[in-house]
């Protein structure tokens, strides 16, 4: 499996990680040494642990980028009167990343799945994912006794969303996983958004005689918001 391509120092750290996923594809998890995957990757076991703290952690090169990217476009929204939908539509993003590169994510999403101490290990990853999600919502909702609860619930819920298209787009070939993604995402949007996302203001009813302009934006979230002020229209 290739690495994707990177420059400087992450190219290394990369090159150990695709050297560590085959090799756990090819002799099992279990049977492979810290030591075989400095040696496939061609560096030195101390420097497998100047990236890597453990062998589980090396199937994982790009998540604390990913993590520190959620973060990122996250306060981005900050303030936002649609945080949930601003989360949702954070997040598609990010897995469209996952989805754009097949040859690298599915067969690692595979291995994962396929080894108990490595799933074992995504979870803990996953908390981090949703901790980010759920600090966003709850800074929302400043007052709120129950803000922290109902954060961590929604961005669990996020979570589940995001994994259970994983698993599909894993293990079946013909599967889109966007439209796919987007129904998951809309369920929770379904689920969580009247505790989140103020509603549009009406701009009271439409003339018959009266011209007007819509602006299709580039937020799936935010076009079926549209689509359902128009429908209401």
């Amino acid at each position: 499996m290739s690495a994707p391509a990177r420059h400087g120092t992450p190219d290394r750290r990369y090159a150990i990680a695709a050297a560590a996923i085959r090799l756990f594809a090819e002799r099992g998890f279990d049977a492979t040494t810290t030591e075989e995957i400095a040696a496939a990757a061609g560096v030195s076991t101390r420097t497998f642990f100047r990236y890597f703290p453990t062998k589980e952690a090396a199937a994982f090169p790009d998540h604390g980028d990913r993590v520190a990217a959620l973060r990122q476009r996250l306060d981005a929204h900050r303030g936002s009167r649609a945080p949930l939908a601003a989360a949702l539509e954070v997040t598609r993003r990010l897995m469209a990343e996952y989805f754009a590169a097949p040859e690298l994510y599915r067969p690692r999403y595979r291995l994962i799945r396929s080894v108990p101490t490595l799933r074992d290990f995504e979870r803990i990853q996953d908390l981090q994912y949703e901790a980010a999600i759920g600090e966003h919502l709850e800074a929302a909702r400043p007052g709120d006794p129950d803000a922290a609860l109902t954060s961590r619930v929604a961005a669990a819920g996020i979570a589940a969303a995001m994994n259970a298209v994983l698993d599909r787009w894993a293990t079946e070939e013909d599967v889109d996983p966007l439209p796919l993604l987007d129904r998951a995402l809309a369920v929770a949007q379904e689920a969580f958004g009247p505790r989140y996302d103020e509603p549009a203001a009406a701009a009271g009813p439409l003339r018959a005689d009266a011209d007007f302009v819509v602006v299709v934006p580039t937020s799936d979230t935010a076009r079926r918001q549209v689509a359902e002020l128009l429908r209401g229209a």
